[in-house]
C-alpha cells in the first residue's frame, strides 16, 4: 500500500508499467522455464534467510571442575538466524553399542537446564545469542570412578528450536566419540580453559573457539 501511494505522488505509475512490460514480454512471455528457475532460486534463499532456523552446535563437548568442586560434562549452543529462536529444548543421551546385536542403547542424561525461552537472533540488540548446556555431574553411565574410564560409545544431543517469525521447528543431533571431550577447569567462574584428553599439548582457551 505504501509503495502505491508513493508512486501515484510521483506519477511513477506508467512508468513502472511500461518497466513491467517490458519485462514481461522480453524475458518472462519468451523464457517461461528459467523465469520460474530463478524464482525458485529466490523463494529457497528467502526461506534460507528469514524462515530457516541455523543454529551453531559445539563440535566437541567439555568437561570441568565447577565452583562448587563438582565435575561437569556441557555443550555449546548458539542462534546464528537474522531473527530469534523460541522454545529451544536440549536432550544429551549416553549410547552403547550392544554385544549380541547391531543395536544401541539409549540412556538420558540429567541435564541441569534442558529448556530455554527464547535466543536472540543477528540483528538483536542484545547479546543473549548463545547458551551453555551442561549436566548435574557426571552420571555413571558416562564415568567410571573405579577404572577412571568413560564407559560409554558415543555421546548424542539434540536441540530442537523454533524460528520466531515462521515456527517452522528444526531439530540438531551431533555425536560426540570420546575423543571429542576435552577436559579442563574453569578460571575465575566464568573463563573455560579446556585441555584434550587425547592430546596433553592441544588447548582450548574460550569454549566458542
Amino acid at each position: 500500500v505504501t509503495i502505491c501511494y508513493t508512486c501515484d505522488f510521483l506519477n511513477m505509475q506508467e512508468h513502472i508499467k511500461s518497466i513491467y512490460i517490458k519485462i514481461y514480454h522480453n524475458f518472462t512471455s519468451r523464457y517461461p522455464l528459467l523465469t520460474t528457475l530463478i524464482g525458485a532460486f529466490v523463494a529457497l534463499i528467502c526461506h534460507y534467510l528469514f524462515v530457516h532456523t541455523k543454529v551453531y552446535v559445539s563440535p566437541s563437548a567439555y568437561s570441568y571442575i565447577d565452583m562448587n568442586n563438582k565435575r561437569r560434562l556441557g555443550w555449546y549452543v548458539e542462534n546464528r538466524s537474522l531473527f530469534d529462536c523460541v522454545d529451544i529444548h536440549v536432550d544429551a543421551f549416553v549410547c552403547v553399542y550392544c554385544t549380541e546385536a547391531d543395536d544401541v542403547q539409549n540412556y538420558r542424561i540429567k541435564l541441569k537446564r534442558s529448556d530455554f525461552s527464547v535466543l536472540s537472533g543477528r540483528w538483536a540488540a542484545s547479546n543473549d545469542k548463545s547458551i551453555g548446556v551442561s549436566t548435574y555431574d557426571f552420571p555413571e553411565d558416562v564415568w567410571d570412578k573405579k577404572d577412571n574410564k568413560y564407559k560409554f560409545d558415543f555421546i548424542e544431543l539434540s536441540v530442537k528450536s523454533s524460528h520466531s517469525l515462521s515456527h517452522v521447528t528444526k531439530v540438531i543431533t551431533r555425536q560426540y566419540q570420546k575423543e571429542d571431550i576435552y577436559d579442563g577447569s574453569m578460571i575465575g567462574g566464568s573463563s573455560p580453559h579446556l585441555r584434550a584428553l587425547q592430546n596433553k599439548n592441544t588447548c582450548i582457551n574460550t569454549l566458542k573457539e
